[in-house]
């Protein structure tokens, strides 16, 4: 289940994760920016909702943020980490791919942009987002956080929901959900 996916996440693939992305983050000048592995009640509501239930479809447990500084070439720099992440050496002994590259710049969802990188890291998955700094500022503002509480209302409503949970259902409504 989901507990035991948390806590695989955190005891073995976190480390093995954070130290690739650490070091891209130094070779390549980046910040990395590491968060705690994705938090249970969280995770338990994207797996119903989004998965039907399937917690190996979870990508986002293990995860992090690339942070490039806006400079001269900083595309050309961010193209050579990825490759440099797709073909790091220190993954061929840890059963480790690249399963998803999705170029958010290159093919955009609405305004926002990133580059999202899915890794399997012994059967595994994580997620690395590659963005640049004002791209992450203006995520990180008001408008990504109305987003993010939306989103996650609506989660809620669509969980209650299928839990025929009246309750919870009226609390997800008040919570702004957007059906």
């Amino acid at each position: 289940g989901v507990s035991g996916l948390i806590d695989v996440g955190n005891r073995v693939i976190k480390p093995i994760f954070d130290s690739l992305v650490e070091q891209t983050a130094q070779k390549f000048g980046a910040v990395a920016l590491i968060p705690y592995v994705k938090g249970p009640e969280r995770a338990e509501v994207k797996v119903r909702t989004r998965y039907g239930g399937d917690a190996s479809q979870l990508s986002d447990i293990v995860r992090a943020t690339l942070m490039f500084k806006i400079r001269p070439n900083v595309i050309a720099d961010i193209y050579a980490a990825i490759e440099e992440i797709v073909f790091m050496s220190e993954l061929n002994g840890v059963r480790a791919s690249v399963t998803l590259l999705d170029d958010r710049y290159q093919h955009p969802r609405g305004q926002y942009r990133d580059i999202l990188v899915l890794f399997k890291i012994n059967g595994y998955a994580c997620e690395l987002q590659i963005n640049v700094d004002e791209i992450l500022i203006i995520k990180e503002g008001l408008g990504h956080k109305q987003y993010e509480l939306i989103r996650k209302a609506n989660d809620d409503l669509l969980d209650a929901a299928m839990r025929d949970n009246t309750s919870d259902a009226q609390t997800a409504l008040s919570g702004k959900a957007d059906p």
